[in-house]
């Protein structure tokens, strides 16, 4: 009998969506599935699966059906190949196989040096092939210093993780939108994320990544957010001025607090702007919270490029601070009548990568994921208030 080789060809042109749907539920969309990741935990699927291969967007994990299976049951590369019906290749064919694959480079070689004997001698030839490879170093590097980006400069190398503030909510580096009527209670519930974030505790059972915040906010006064943060601090068993080290407030009520205006169409940053983009980079926020978007924008709600420009600002502070800026909204008649929330444009949601919607329905209030660019939306949330702060109602 004569000898053989591992043969996984077959496990490589099968569904990848088949196989993984052996060990865990996933949900099917068109051309992809998505579940729970059986490597973390999550309470949000990110786990997505494509008939190719499998990959993470919570811990970017990622491979083939035999990566997954390998993983998934802690055995090695041959017993998980195996598993999954991996044939066997007679030796000899694959020596015919790599014999084919040398004759080719040998006919490539030949290229070359037809290509080398066109020039006089071997330092021109070598001269003009480096100079050649300096000219496409150079021009990458070009293109990448004027914002262009090669996969090149991704070689050999895995993608970074993606950071979530809160895990299927609001990830760093983007702007988060919260919408909900007035009084419904958007600006505590974001305080008690904030502190959430500075005292290590988890946000109505979500785990809140640990870091400082800003808070800019347009209408409540300071006497007003010293009693909403009391009260949160108190229901955390913990002092207000715990929260001190990783905390910044600044209340604009009764002033101006426009942090883009627009002139003859055109937009233009305010001096309040420029001093919350420095404090926050300063203070090296994770967090900022800008409550609201109609007391901070100084252009036509249904303007979709006026829109635009005013969310390209905000990511440009979420950018340097890698962290979360969320934006605070009342949504119109049509918007509450739908139960999306929505108001103005369009452009408000399409802009962010994520949108929650904090509504009140019978004697409940809920909140609700509608948009997450990164995954599926957060699930709805049923709140109660209590003793001035939100808690989940069992």
């Amino acid at each position: 009998m004569s000898a053989q080789l591992l043969d996984i060809s077959p496990i490589k042109a099968s569904d990848c969506r088949q196989i993984v749907a052996r060990y865990l539920p996933l949900k099917a969309h068109a051309k992809y599935s998505v579940g729970l990741c059986p490597f973390h935990e999550e309470r949000t699927p990110s786990f997505t699966v494509w008939p190719s291969g499998f990959y993470c967007f919570g811990c970017a994990a990622h491979g083939d059906a035999i990566d997954f299976v390998q993983r998934v049951e802690s055995i090695p590369f041959v017993t998980a190949a195996a598993k999954l019906g991996a044939g066997r290749i007679d030796i000899g064919e694959h020596r015919r196989l790599a014999e084919r694959k040398r004759i080719a480079a040998l006919a490539m070689a030949l290229k070359q040096r037809r290509e080398r004997d066109a020039y006089q001698d071997e330092d021109d030839y070598v001269g003009e092939r480096r100079a050649a490879e300096q000219h496409e170093v150079r021009y990458l590097v070009d293109r990448q210093a004027q914002g262009w980006i090669s996969p090149g400069s991704w070689a050999d190398r895995a993608p970074p993780d993606r950071v979530w503030l809160v895990e299927g909510a609001f990830a760093a580096g983007n702007v988060g939108l919260l919408s909900g009527d007035g009084g419904i209670g958007k600006t505590i519930i974001l305080l008690q994320l904030l502190a959430s974030a500075a005292l290590r505790r988890s946000w109505l059972g979500l785990r809140a990544h640990p870091g400082r915040s800003i808070y800019y906010g347009c209408e409540d006064d300071h006497d007003e957010l010293w009693r909403r943060l009391y009260r949160i601090a108190y229901a955390m068993e913990e002092p207000v001025d715990s929260l001190g080290e990783n905390m910044l407030l600044r209340s604009m009520a009764g002033q101006d607090g426009l942090l883009m205006r627009f002139k003859y169409g055109e937009p233009v940053v305010t001096d309040r702007w420029t001093e919350l983009y420095e404090q926050a980079v300063d203070f090296g926020a994770s967090y900022v919270v800008i409550d609201t978007a109609s007391q901070t924008f100084g252009g036509k709600q249904g303007e979709e490029t006026q829109v635009m420009a005013y969310i390209n600002l905000l990511r440009k502070l979420a950018i340097a601070i890698q962290g979360i800026v969320i934006l605070t909204k009342h949504p119109s008649v049509a918007g509450r009548a739908s139960g999306t929330g929505e108001s103005g444009s369009v452009a408000w949601h399409n802009a962010v990568r994520s949108r929650l919607y904090f509504y009140k329905k019978d004697t409940h209030r809920i909140l609700t994921g509608v948009k997450n660019n990164y995954g599926l939306p957060m699930e709805p949330m049923i709140l109660r208030y209590d003793r001035g702060i939100f808690v989940k109602d069992a």
